[in-house]
Formats: C-alpha cells, sequence, structure tokens
C-alpha cells in the first residue's frame, strides 16, 4: 500500500470517527444489493474502522447473493424478480407497497361552489366519552366546521368554520359528550367556484370517561370546546 493510499486511509478513519460519535444511528439494517467486486473490496477495507455495531447492520451482496439472500429479508411476493422476488409488476418501485395516508378515513367529494356534511351519532351507550375527529384533504384547503346536534331543536357550534389547510397538516380535536347527540362535520368549498375538492374524514371514540375533565364537555364554549390541530387556510 503506496503513501498517498496509506494517508486517505488515515484520512478516511477519522471522518468515520467524527460521523460516528456525532450523528445517531437511524437505521436497523443496511443491505447493499447487486454490489460490485470493487464496492465489496471497498468496503472490505473500510470495515475494521466502523463500530462493530454499525459493521453488523450492513450486508454487502454480490448479484448472486442479492438474488439467494435478500428474499430473506424482504416477501418475496413484494421483490421484483431482478432481486430475487417473485413480482412482475412493471415500473420503477410498483412491487413494494405503499402506504395509504388515509387509510381508515372515509372519503368525500366536495363540490366546487358547494359543501358537505358528515354525521356521527353518539348513543346514551357510549356515555359519557370522549369523541376525536380527524379531517384531511387532498392537495387543497377546506373550510371546516364541527357541531353537536342535542336534539331536534338545539344545536351547539363546537369549532366554528375555519378555512384549513388540511391538505398540510390533519385537522383533528376532540370532545367530551355527556349527553346522546349528533357530532355534525362541514366541509366547505363555497368560495372555489371551479375546483372539486377530496376530502377525507374520521370520527371515533377514544376513551370512556366517569365525570373526569379530560377533555373539554359539550356545554362549554365554542371557544373552550375541543383541541384542534391544523392550519389556517390560504388564498387562493
Amino acid at each position: 500500500m503506496g503513501v498517498g493510499m496509506v494517508s486517505q486511509m488515515k484520512y478516511f478513519k477519522k471522518a468515520i470517527g467524527v460521523a460516528q460519535h456525532n450523528y445517531p444511528e437511524m437505521a436497523s439494517f443496511i443491505p447493499v444489493v447487486n454490489a460490485p467486486w470493487a464496492f465489496q473490496l471497498l468496503f472490505n477495507a473500510i470495515s475494521p474502522f466502523l463500530n462493530p455495531r454499525t459493521r453488523d447492520k450492513v450486508a454487502v451482496l454480490s448479484a448472486e447473493d442479492t438474488k439467494t439472500k435478500f428474499s430473506e429479508w424482504v416477501d418475496k411476493k413484494a421483490l421484483p424478480k431482478s432481486l430475487g422476488g417473485e413480482c412482475e409488476c412493471q415500473g420503477d418501485g410498483l412491487c413494494v407497497p405503499r402506504l395509504d395516508p388515509y387509510y381508515g378515513m372515509e372519503h368525500v367529494t366536495v363540490k366546487a361552489a358547494g359543501s358537505h356534511k358528515a354525521e356521527y351519532n353518539i348513543d346514551r351507550s357510549q356515555l359519557p366519552c370522549v369523541v376525536s375527529w380527524k379531517v384531511c384533504s387532498e392537495g387543497y384547503d377546506l373550510g371546516l366546521q364541527i357541531d353537536l346536534r342535542k336534539g331536534p331543536l338545539k344545536t351547539i357550534n363546537v369549532k366554528p368554520m375555519t378555512r384549513v389547510d388540511s391538505h398540510l397538516k390533519a385537522w383533528s380535536g376532540s370532545l367530551e359528550v355527556k349527553e346522546a347527540g349528533t357530532l355534525i362535520l362541514t366541509m366547505d368549498n363555497s368560495y372555489s367556484y371551479f375546483r372539486t375538492k377530496n376530502g377525507y374524514y374520521k370520527f371515533s371514540i377514544v376513551s370512556s370517561v366517569k365525570g373526569t375533565d379530560e377533555a373539554p364537555t359539550a356545554e362549554s364554549t365554542a371557544v373552550q370546546v375541543g383541541t384542534t390541530e391544523g392550519e389556517p387556510g390560504s388564498e387562493e
């Protein structure tokens, strides 16, 4: 090994030390697939300078090893054949299952210059309880409002109508309910005359309470009721 190579290895060892001691490791396992022989040779040269915990997380696989060993860590049905799997999907990345950000949520179409109302009934058998809601939209903001109907003649405003950037951050909140009623979510798009929007929502009972004050109650004022996350909407 020449003098130049020795000095480079010393620099590389120092750089690795700085990285290992100052930057936390986020990966649990790092497979390197279809690695050419030159990369394997390089990794073998630097691996003695790696922390053993880091070194044990890395698996360098040749083209042949990729086809036989990679499927031990990933389901063959999600792997393309080039990596030793069984999937024959066409296109980049289509073999890998994708996470659905709206999983478990109801989808509604809010027409241009229109609105949509969704209701969630709370009966006596569920009382007292804390009901939560989560609202998202796809690509654009929506006007959002929550009301609680406690009978044919009594409706309490829980969250006043507000334009929210629900396409950037979910609009969510909760409410302690002590009487049977119906939560009403209004998704407003009346200010957008030409654009139809996709909305997603979910109501759920997160807990039952017995006279506690863990969440604001329906008897509170509109400003005090519930806790809601989300950003005010922007002008179109």
